[in-house]
C-alpha cells in the first residue's frame, strides 16, 4: 500500500510533492456483510543484519539540535572525485517518485541487485550516478571494495549493500563529517542507528540521501530513500514518523 502526499512548507519550492510508501498489515472482520478494519499496522522493513564490524569503523555522531550553521572539520582520504550532486538528485528522484515510488522489485533499477533491505543498495546507486566508479575485488567484507558485482561472486560488496560498511567506505573516499543534520545539502548522506528494537546499539542501520536544501524552511532539507520508499520527504517529517514509531535515533551525517 502506498501513501502519497504533497508537501509545500515555507521556503520549499518543490512542485512535485513527496511520496511515502509503507507496507500495511490489516486485520479485517468479515463476519458482517460490510468488512471492518480492526487493526492497521505498518510492517517494519527488515533490519540490516550484515555480520561483523567494518575495519577502521569510527562513526562520529551528528547533532540533531536545530538550528545551527557550521561546517565539517573531519579529515577524509580523497580517493574518489566529489560526486555530482545534480546527477545524484536526478537519480534519487527518478527511483523514489512515481511510478517507482514503492519497494517492490519493479520499483528498482533492473541493472542492480535487489534485497529485502535496499537502503544502502539505493544510496550506492545514487553515488554511482553521481560519478563514483566501481572498485572491484573478491572479499565482500573488504572496505576498499565497492561494487554491485564482486569478481567471481554473484553478490555485491558489503560497502555497497550494508549501511554500516558503506559509511566506512564513503568516510575513506572523500566524504566528511557533517556536524548538524539540519545543515545537509544535496548529495549529503544521513546515516542512522536505531536498531535493534528501535534502540541504538552503536551500529549504523540505515541511510538516506539528501536531495534538496532546506532554504530556510523549518522542516529542513528533503531526503529520499528506499526500504521503505521515501521520495523528497522533509527531514522533520521523517524524524516525526520515526519518533512516533518509538525509535530513538543517533544520526551520522556525511557531506
Amino acid at each position: 500500500m502506498s501513501t502519497i502526499f504533497s508537501y509545500g512548507g515555507v521556503g520549499v519550492d518543490w512542485p512535485k510533492g513527496s511520496t511515502w510508501a509503507d507496507e500495511h498489515e490489516l486485520l479485517i472482520d468479515t463476519s458482517d456483510s460490510t468488512p471492518v478494519v480492526l487493526t492497521d499496522r505498518i510492517v517494519e522493513p527488515p533490519a540490516d543484519e550484515t555480520p561483523g564490524t567494518p575495519e577502521g569503523a569510527a562513526p562520529v555522531p551528528s547533532s540533531a539540535e536545530r538550528p545551527t550553521k557550521s561546517s565539517g572539520t573531519g579529515m577524509a582520504t580523497q580517493s574518489e572525485p566529489t560526486p555530482n550532486s545534480y546527477n545524484m538528485q536526478g537519480y534519487a528522484l527518478e527511483w523514489t517518485m512515481s511510478p517507482n515510488d514503492g519497494d517492490q522489485p519493479g520499483d528498482f533499477n533492473p541493472n542492480f541487485p535487489y534485497y529485502d533491505n535496499n537502503c544502502a543498495n539505493f544510496a550506492s546507486q545514487v553515488l554511482h550516478a553521481g560519478g563514483w566508479t566501481y572498485k572491484g575485488g573478491v572479499n565482500p567484507y573488504d572496505t576498499a571494495n565497492w561494487t554491485p558485482n564482486l569478481t567471481g561472486l554473484a553478490e555485491a560488496s558489503r560497502t555497497w549493500s550494508s549501511a554500516k560498511y558503506q559509511y566506512t567506505f564513503v568516510d575513506n573516499n572523500g566524504y566528511d563529517w557533517l556536524p548538524n543534520i539540519w545543515d545537509a545539502t544535496p548529495g549529503n548522506l544521513l546515516y542512522t542507528d536505531w536498531d535493534p528494537n528501535d534502540n541504538p546499539d552503536g551500529t549504523i542501520d540505515h541511510v538516506m540521501v539528501v536531495i534538496y536544501d532546506a532554504m530556510g524552511d523549518p522542516s529542513g532539507p528533503l531526503i529520499s530513500q528506499k526500504t521503505p520508499n521515501r521520495g523528497a520527504i522533509p527531514l522533520a517529517q521523517s524524524i516525526a514518523y520515526a519518533t512516533a514509531d518509538g525509535k530513538t535515533i543517533v544520526w551520522y551525517g556525511m557531506q
